[in-house]
């Protein structure tokens, strides 16, 4: 029986990842992963060692909201108009990261269906191919890109889930520049 594992990365606006880390069981969820991850260690206990203070990371639902890392309002109660907006803008921003695994898989489809029973072998394949994907894009090779993303399985996971962790004062500024930055896009 093959494996199936997650790769967590960040890409910036030019589609090449900036960050990976790959190798967990498929069947785990995004905020295990993440919190495992140095990037989640780093975010929710040293967020100004990783990113400066007015940058942040953009992230789904299944993710913790940190000072650095900002998700969308959780449908918890009636958004207002504000909330509203802020949802469908960090959703448009956030499908960069959806177009980088689009392409990672178009370019490399094997990673589809890896046939190994090693899961470090599985980690280190992909984290070979999004090295080669962004040298690719560097070199603007397109070579194996097709304008077709049918079978492209992508699916944002709206799962809430604790990361298990002490993040109040993280989470604290997350509130915070959230709600600065939603109150920022409704009145402009």
């Amino acid at each position: 029986m093959f494996q199936s594992i997650v790769l967590l990365a960040v890409c910036n606006a030019h589609l090449e990842f900036t960050y990976i880390f790959s190798g967990w069981p498929g069947s785990s969820h995004d905020a295990r992963v993440f919190k495992n991850s140095s990037l989640g260690n780093t975010l929710i206990n040293n967020p100004q060692e990783m990113i400066s203070k007015d940058l942040h990371i953009l992230g789904d639902s299944a993710f913790p909201l940190l000072e650095n890392l900002l998700v969308p309002y959780k449908a918890t109660h009636i958004l207002s108009d504000r909330e509203k907006l802020f949802n469908r803008r960090l959703s448009s921003t956030r499908v960069v990261i959806e177009q980088a695994f689009g392409l990672l898989l178009g370019r490399f489809r094997r990673l589809k269906s890896l046939e190994s029973k090693s899961v470090e072998l599985m980690s280190l394949t992909v984290t070979g191919a999004c090295i080669l994907h962004n040298l690719a894009l560097k070199n603007n090779d397109l070579f194996g890109i097709e304008d077709n993303d049918q079978d492209l399985d992508i699916s944002i996971d709206e799962i809430h889930q604790d990361v298990g962790v002490s993040i109040a004062v993280t989470q604290r500024n997350g509130i915070d520049k959230r709600n600065e930055l939603s109150l920022r896009f409704y009145e402009h």
